[in-house]
């Protein structure tokens, strides 16, 4: 049976990738600023996305587990349809009501990136498992990073081309057409298409079908604050699980820091502006083809072998990075971007094998809380580290970026001690399960 023919896959393939795919990502910042915030004023509306996702992603994800996973990605769906409504009826005129609108469209996106995670993987996962088809979830992990890279890939080009007036200008031009537009015109034309994206991910969420299991999930009378407080407390007796987890912060955390001030890098290593957003999409089609060399790693290997292979292309990408000048220079941040990629597919086929149904959104939840608070950790490592060095020069900048392979060889030397004191559970649990 093809991946499009299983149980519930399609419309968790669709809504995860139009969920993700958002136009406005190549030019979030700019677009923020050219609507009148300021940059305190931009930075607070992000301080409240991460408040809002941080404190809703795992009571969102024990809700899932308690009135059942598709009410939550349904409503992560209409959320994404508010917050660009919110964006949408703004005027660009600065003002205490610009801000107020800013704010509540960053709450409404933490708010539903919060209510998705772990919900709709969960739904799709289990509704394999009751059909006895969790063999199949590499493989549908599979298509989803080669879809949600493709639709990024083109997001990401479509929605910076859009924003800009003088592109859209020379293209339509091409066919006779002389609109002449300006800044103002394009400014919102990555969220009238972003907002397609969202129609498509509630029509997608819409179309899941609840699990058989889920039909009086409602009614247990069990509060999702319990049920994570449950989750967590197992979580710390079941080490086997805890590591994942651990782990997924571990590689998490300096990959994304990298990618995040690539921009800079990018900058440092003498690289025109003008191609950064092209860089970028190249960066998001690799998850296209890793996806499938991921899947026989992830089905042929051990979990150990996984964790070296994560662990040399870590140090080799952030090593690299600091230490290139140059296009050279873009293969170590390509690696950075595999390495993400990697993370995220096997965190989501092991996780997913070693976690109970009634439990499983609430642990994936975990796991996207804590990967939060670990990028929020090495974030404040890096700044206390930029502080203490100058960074305005190119090459001192470089060179701050060896801090991170430090911070990381560290990660991993503290990781492997909390293996070692876990070795004694996971056997045991191991010889419970034979």
């Amino acid at each position: 049976m093809p991946v499009y023919k299983l149980p519930n896959i399609p419309g968790f393939l669709l809504f995860r990738v139009f969920f993700n795919a958002r136009f406005y990502y190549p030019v979030f910042a700019l677009m923020f600023l050219q609507f009148g915030l300021t940059l305190s004023q931009f930075s607070l509306s992000n301080l409240i996305w991460a408040v809002a996702i941080v404190s809703l992603e795992v009571p969102s994800g024990a809700l899932a587990d308690v009135v059942g996973r598709k009410k939550l990605v349904v409503l992560a769906a209409f959320l994404m349809i508010l917050e660009m409504v919110v964006l949408l009826v703004a005027t660009p005129e600065p003002g205490p009501l610009l801000l107020a609108l800013f704010c509540l469209n960053r709450f409404l996106s933490g708010a539903g990136e919060a209510m998705a995670s772990g919900a709709d993987e969960a739904l799709a996962y289990d509704t394999l498992r009751e059909h006895g088809l969790e063999d199949r979830w590499g493989e549908v992990l599979e298509w989803l990073n080669r879809l949600s890279s493709l639709a990024f890939f083109i997001a990401m080009l479509v929605g910076a081309a859009v924003f800009d007036p003088e592109l859209l200008n020379r293209v339509l031009g091409w066919f006779n057409a002389h609109p002449n537009l300006t800044a103002a015109d394009t400014l919102k034309l990555p969220l009238w298409l972003t907002l397609g994206n969202a129609v498509i991910s509630l029509l997608a969420a819409l179309s899941l079908k609840p699990l058989q299991a889920e039909s009086g999930a409602s009614k247990r009378g069990q509060r999702p604050w319990k049920k994570a407080m449950e989750v967590g407390k197992s979580l710390l007796t079941r080490k086997n699980v805890l590591v994942v987890i651990l782990a997924v912060v571990l590689f998490d955390q300096t990959a994304r820091a990298s990618l995040t001030m690539s921009s800079n890098t990018l900058a440092a290593y003498g690289i025109e502006p003008g191609w950064f957003g092209v860089i970028s999409a190249g960066f998001a089609l690799l998850g296209f083809f890793v996806a499938g060399p991921a899947r026989k790693i992830a089905e042929g290997q051990s979990q150990q072998f996984v964790f070296w292979l994560l662990v040399s292309l870590s140090l080799l990408g952030l090593t690299g990075q600091a230490g290139s000048r140059g296009l050279g220079g873009l293969f170590f941040l390509g690696l950075l971007s595999v390495v993400m990629n990697l993370v995220q597919f096997f965190s989501s086929f092991f996780l997913n094998k070693l976690s109970e149904s009634e439990e499983r959104a609430t642990l994936l939840s975990f796991k996207g809380l804590m990967s939060n608070v670990g990028f929020g950790v090495v974030s404040l490592y890096y700044a206390l580290v930029s502080g203490l060095m100058a960074t305005e020069q190119s090459k001192d900048y470089l060179r701050s970026l060896y801090s991170l392979p430090l911070y990381f060889a560290v990660g991993v030397f503290l990781f492997l001690i909390v293996y070692r004191i876990g070795g004694e559970d996971r056997r045991e649990g191991n010889e419970e399960s034979q």
